[in-house]
């Protein structure tokens, strides 16, 4: 667990007494390798090739190099690509080129110009550096202003660790390291005698990975006496339901009432997410006696947890309330698909039809959940009209039709739908994956699973156990074991649940002796059998008549 309470002393560089004044042009012979030389302050950046400084055997006040000449076009007219913004667009993956990196090249000519200033160690210049290059969702300005801070900031002030800590929470969500950085920061400052304000707690608490830190940051937070600030207190809110610690939550709201709209919506948002549904209803309640005000955000929530509860009498309630309280032009697309979401689950399709004709605009969620709605409703017709007028398609429309073809088994008709997604550039995931194979499975169509086995390796491998049960499940009850211990043999992951998919399979198919050859193997492999296991390995013995063992399996 990381501990912010450690304070161990500031790792920077000693304080400078006065600022050092512009150094004169070095011959190079004698070099920048002095102890008056700027250099030797990082030397990770100076040998490095393009680093920040400039090298030991160069001038830091000569003239800058003319600009290369433009070797390529970019496609707009007049525009050319160099060699410089080949450079700046960074490795694939990195994002559009020129998108992100670009800014390098910005950055390190102001820290070249700060340099030949004499302002390089300055706090002022420094930190609006800092703010440059934090500001820049760039993983390589993100390094760079490390270094940065490191070597350059002496005296970092309250600004420049919120900064820093902003970044580190940014890069967190990537990072298990960035979380670490982040409290380091955090006792560094402590250790400099800087005292933290709300943005400081408010970089920590998005930077935190476990429940623990949390309540460490929240500590601080009161010592600090800054508990009752607004948005920090909702962001401790939110950190709290989001780990599912609900009764401290409603600790502090005993503690502190309060009377925004923001935190009440979290409030609400929190009680629905953890499936506190009956908890969210009486908290509505009390909020509308203490005269909070209701936003389109609190109604997506209350329509969320009517939505779940599947009580169209309550979504009705709700929705009159909405419109009671909420006027209509403030109605969003997001208060919209929520009411369309609610009648959908509660099987009320007709008003969810009058919502969905009434509606200003609708975009690809709304006709979504229309087509999933008539679906669940067994109204496959209704859900093909919407699917095929529906201005744009994503995964999810097409999941969701293909999940009505496999309700009704028409499996040709689910083949069919496939090959135009595959057509449609959509790429499937694995979720629809295994829709096919269980439908090829429940069909009994063999050739259509080998198909689909096929298009499962050369999309996602062999490497997901779920994917490879399903296809080891699909080919037993088709008859073909062989097939099915190739899949098996083959998959990089075996779990319990693809060595229990293989055993029952051979138990299915009268392979009991094989079967329990491969349990013993399983155990042999420290896999842990489950209760499923075990009723496998039960069922392989009454295929083989093993009734010895049998007896033995059940004094286990």
């Amino acid at each position: 667990m990381t501990s912010w309470a450690a304070c161990p002393p500031h790792s920077a560089p000693p304080r400078r007494q006065s600022r050092p004044s512009p150094a004169p042009p070095p011959s190079h012979s004698a070099g920048r390798g002095g102890s008056g030389g700027r250099t030797a302050v990082c030397p990770q950046l100076a040998d490095s090739p393009g680093s920040l400084i400039p090298r030991r055997d160069s001038n830091p006040l000569a003239p800058p190099l003319p600009r290369a000449r433009p070797t390529a076009r970019d496609g707009r007219r007049g525009a050319r690509v160099g060699p410089d913004r080949l450079a700046a667009a960074g490795p694939p993956g990195a994002g559009p080129p020129g998108a992100r990196c670009r800014w390098a090249a910005p950055f390190r000519a102001m820290l070249v110009h700060l340099l030949r200033l004499g302002l390089a160690f300055e706090t002022f210049p420094m930190s609006r550096l800092l703010h440059f290059a934090t500001a820049v969702s760039s993983p390589r300005l993100a390094r760079e202003a490390e270094l940065l801070f490191r070597h350059f900031t002496p005296r970092p002030n309250l600004y420049i660790y919120n900064l820093m800590l902003s970044a580190a929470a940014a890069e967190a969500r990537d990072s298990s390291s960035s979380a670490r950085r982040a409290a380091a920061l955090y006792r560094s400052m402590l250790a400099s005698s800087v005292h933290p304000d709300e943005r400081t707690f408010l970089g920590l608490l998005r930077s935190v990975e476990r429940l623990p830190a949390g309540r460490q940051v929240h500590a601080h937070v009161v010592t600090s006496g800054l508990h009752s600030h607004a948005y920090l207190r909702n962001s401790l809110i939110k950190m709290y339901l989001d780990a599912g610690d609900v009764e401290t939550v409603e600790l502090m709201f005993c503690s502190t009432p309060v009377s925004d709209a923001a935190s009440c919506n979290i409030m609400l948002s929190g009680y629905v997410n953890q499936g506190c549904t009956g908890k969210a209803l009486l908290f509505f309640r009390d909020t509308v006696s203490r005269g909070i005000a209701v936003d389109q955000y609190t109604a997506v929530a209350l329509l969320t947890c009517c939505g779940r509860l599947k009580n169209a009498l309550l979504g009705r309630s709700v929705h009159g309330v909405v419109m009671r309280r909420i006027h209509p032009g403030d109605w969003g697309l997001i208060l919209m698909n929520a009411l369309l979401d609610m009648y959908a689950k509660c099987g009320e399709m007709d008003a969810a039809m009058r919502v969905f004709g009434e509606a200003d605009e609708n975009d690809v969620i709304s006709w979504n959940t229309m087509v999933a709605g008539f679906v669940n409703a067994g109204k496959l017709d209704l859900a093909c009209k919407y699917f095929f007028e529906a201005p744009s398609r994503d995964l999810i429309s097409w999941k969701a039709l293909l999940a009505g073809f496999a309700r009704l088994k028409d499996f040709s008709a689910m083949i069919e739908l496939f090959n135009d997604m595959l057509a449609s550039r959509v790429n499937p995931d694995k979720v629809t994956a295994v829709t096919l194979i269980s439908a090829a499975t429940g069909n009994g169509s063999l050739n259509h699973g080998r198909s689909i086995h096929g298009w499962v390796v050369k999309g996602f491998g062999l490497q997901d156990a779920f994917l490879a049960s399903a296809l080891v499940d699909m080919y037993c009850k088709c008859g073909n074991v062989r097939g099915a211990y190739s899949v098996f043999e083959k998959a990089l992951d075996k779990d319990v649940t693809l060595w229990t998919a293989m055993i029952s399979g051979l138990a299915f198919n009268g392979h009991g002796t094989e079967a329990l050859d491969l349990y013993w193997k399983m155990q042999a492999e420290f896999v842990a059998p489950n209760g499923v296991t075990l009723l496998a390995v039960l069922s392989a013995c009454n295929h083989a008549g093993l009734l010895d063992k049998d007896a033995g399996f059940l004094t286990l």
